[in-house]
């Protein structure tokens, strides 16, 4: 049983983001190959608000995952997760508002999230400073952007792979990486990785958004080489 407590939880639109993205695609994966995994996602004293954010996220996931899901109001929460799991297994300082010391278990509190620790955009770092170049992917195509190194982020869910080709009109492509079928976005903070490149040929990214229906993922990508002196050499001399 995997418990949840919104205590405190204020409404934000990215709430419905998280639901559609990254929390729908965890709860497939868990669905798809871990079934008895988790028998029941508890969500415990869950504003009002939550009913309306299901209403819109429950139709686009998994039927088990849906019979799985249980919502507990502000008003009775502590009485009715009682009935589901053993007092030894729940947090003691849900007893701060309660007369008797029913819940046992000694956990630490979550600490709150330093906003200004998270993730901020440098301003010069665009695509009309020249930073990022931009792909635009449009719904139900895909595109790819031959490179060695990456760096990339995007504005909508997507699909990913990174490939070997030995020239451009090549169609025997070389899986460098797997691919990722459904990556949830937007990615707020850019996704980076490097490879070392030991064979002559074109490394090709690969993005799709033949889900979309409507929406044309847009790519800002920045592509850098770092080359050691004897590659620096070869490069000036051919």
């Amino acid at each position: 049983m995997y418990i949840m407590d919104l205590s405190g939880l204020h409404f934000d639109s990215n709430l419905i983001t998280m639901l559609r993205g990254a929390l729908r695609s965890l709860s497939t994966f868990i669905t798809e190959h871990y079934v008895e995994l988790i028998r029941s996602f508890v969500l415990v004293n869950a504003p009002e608000f939550i009913s309306m954010i299901w209403s819109i996220a429950k139709p686009l996931l998994p039927e088990k995952t849906r019979q799985k899901v249980i919502i507990m109001g502000a008003s009775h929460w502590r009485r009715e997760i009682l009935e589901m799991a053993t007092p030894k297994a729940l947090p003691a300082f849900w007893n701060e508002s309660c007369e008797n010391r029913v819940f046992l278990a000694e956990l630490n509190r979550s600490k709150p999230v330093d906003r200004n620790s998270l993730y901020k955009s440098d301003p010069k770092e665009t695509v009309a400073s020249g930073y990022y170049k931009q792909l635009n992917v449009s719904p139900g195509k895909s595109s790819y952007v031959d490179l060695k190194v990456e760096k990339f982020e995007t504005d909508g869910h997507f699909s990913f792979g990174f490939y070997f080709v030995e020239d451009e009109k090549s169609n025997q492509w070389k899986m460098i990486y797997p691919r990722l079928n459904h990556i949830p976005g937007p990615t707020y903070v850019p996704m980076s990785g490097q490879h070392k490149s030991e064979m002559t040929g074109i490394y090709r990214l690969f993005f799709s958004n033949e889900h979309s229906w409507f929406h044309v993922l847009k790519i800002r990508y920045r592509i850098q080489s770092n080359l050691n002196k004897e590659e620096e050499l070869e490069k000036i001399i051919t």
